[in-house]
């Protein structure tokens, strides 16, 4: 089974889930969203289920599918416990670690990603 991922290539939220499937050994497909041209507000985007495997535009959610990633695949050809299940003192560090990621290193990633693609679409002219 093949696993699609609606995202932004270059988005660090649809990074976070492709590096999720990478590191389960899982087969996914990126159908990329263009943000550019507003396809993130259209019905085809917009009539995606929720509960799929995808990603807002916000990115909100891009944790919670790397959750739910590693708990349903748990036992893939790849035994990586990603989420330290198999302790409570595993599993509590890795919620601190994912809250670290979350409001300390997130931001400034964001913000030079953000850089990097607004320097992109100046160079293809794009404002």
């Amino acid at each position: 089974m093949v696993i699609k991922v609606h995202g932004i290539p270059l988005s660090t939220c649809t990074a976070r889930v492709l590096l999720c499937l990478c590191e389960k050994g899982l087969q996914y497909k990126l159908v990329p969203v263009d943000v550019e041209n507003s396809a993130h507000k259209k019905p085809p985007y917009l009539s995606l289920n929720v509960r799929l495997l995808t990603i807002g535009v916000d990115g909100s959610e891009s944790r919670a599918i790397c959750k739910y990633l590693a708990r349903k695949y748990n036992e893939t050809r790849i035994t990586i416990d990603l989420l330290g299940s198999s302790s409570l003192t595993d599993s509590t560090l890795v919620d601190t670690w994912m809250e670290v990621e979350s409001h300390q290193f997130n931001p400034p990633t964001q913000a030079c990603t953000h850089s990097l693609n607004v320097c992109q679409s100046n160079i293809r002219g794009r404002p």
